[in-house]
């Protein structure tokens, strides 16, 4: 019995060993959530072919958009537990569980994390006509000013108003949340001077900023980028530790074999490390970040619980 029971092992594990070095044995699926040309499909694209010259073996990008981003995570957990379908995750991800009562994936319990990829912080910025010449100055003219301050957003749950929120909570003021349909519309908004703060993507926002019609006053990152090292980061003008915004990564179906999930790991670390990757992500304001698949688990889960508390607070629920 013993020698059977030995046996069995030994079966197990040399098919676990085959598995992960004949992975993979035909096309990976890249999965986004969103219409071709944004950010994941820009990772995917970055992604892929890397993995293609690595591994010998092809990609292809299945767009799944729709239903608040949500219809490619649930096509995504559905997959074959084989490491072939490589979800590209994003930090919505974590704000859907608490804001969609039917959400039909949990983005812990159906992935296995593998890697970030990037990290999308938010630039804060203001109408010139604002005096605020930095973060400070903002929190300081807020704190003159309870409840008058407009910050506008993106929309009730996204990463802009739920960032928003965690700012004025960090900072102790109350300002007046104002929703618009998506971040152009915000932009537009701030121009015009319907609301004077705003926090969004750098590649977005930062073409007002340098024509001179909107003032920057920090980014939401630990550090300084690298393609705006001028620009302070909130936290070191005026809101200590503050850090948010918004993440790309990889994850794949739970169940996966964990020896498939450590080798895509070990790939996507050494491709988000080169120069001409690490390039094209600052180029796009994004930072460069890849990590292990257990502290890629554990910040999952730190912002499912953080947007959790602030969804809460702030009562939003969608359909």
């Amino acid at each position: 019995m013993l020698r059977q029971f030995a046996c069995l092992i030994g079966l197990s594990i040399s098919s676990l060993a085959l598995a992960q070095a004949s992975y993979p044995t035909k096309p990976l699926e890249f999965v986004v959530s969103s219409q071709p040309g944004g950010a994941a499909d820009i990772v995917a694209r970055l992604i892929g072919p890397k993995l293609t010259e690595a591994w010998g073996q092809p990609y292809v990008v299945n767009y799944k958009p729709g239903a608040g981003a949500n219809i490619g995570p649930e096509f995504a957990a559905k997959a074959p537990k084989d490491g072939h379908t490589i979800l590209i995750s994003f930090a919505g991800m974590t704000i859907s569980p608490s804001l969609y009562p039917n959400l039909r994936y949990d983005p812990i319990r159906d992935f296995a994390p593998v890697s970030l990829v990037a990290k999308a912080p938010l630039v804060l910025v203001v109408n010139p006509k604002l005096k605020a010449q930095s973060v400070a100055d903002l929190i300081a003219h807020a704190k003159a000013n309870p409840g008058k301050l407009t910050w506008g957003h993106a929309g009730p749950g996204t990463a802009q108003h739920l960032n928003g929120v965690l700012f004025a909570n960090a900072a102790g003021i109350d300002v007046l949340q104002i929703p618009f349909n998506g971040s152009s519309s915000v932009t537009t908004g701030l121009l015009s001077d319907v609301v004077e703060v705003q926090f969004d993507n750098m590649a977005s926002i930062m073409p007002q900023v340098k024509a001179g019609k909107l003032r920057a006053l920090g980014v939401s990152a630990g550090t300084r980028l690298k393609a705006l090292p001028d620009l302070p980061t909130v936290s070191e003008s005026g809101l200590r530790d503050f850090e948010a915004g918004s993440w790309y990564g990889i994850m794949v179906p739970a169940g996966t074999p964990a020896e498939i999930v450590d080798k895509l790991n070990r790939e996507i670390v050494r491709i988000v490390a080169l120069p001409d990757v690490q390039d094209k992500l600052v180029e796009l304001g994004l930072v460069p970040f890849s990590n292990s698949p257990a502290d890629y688990g554990a910040m999952i889960k730190a912002d499912r619980d953080r947007y959790a508390t602030i969804i809460k607070q702030v009562g939003v629920k969608l359909e």
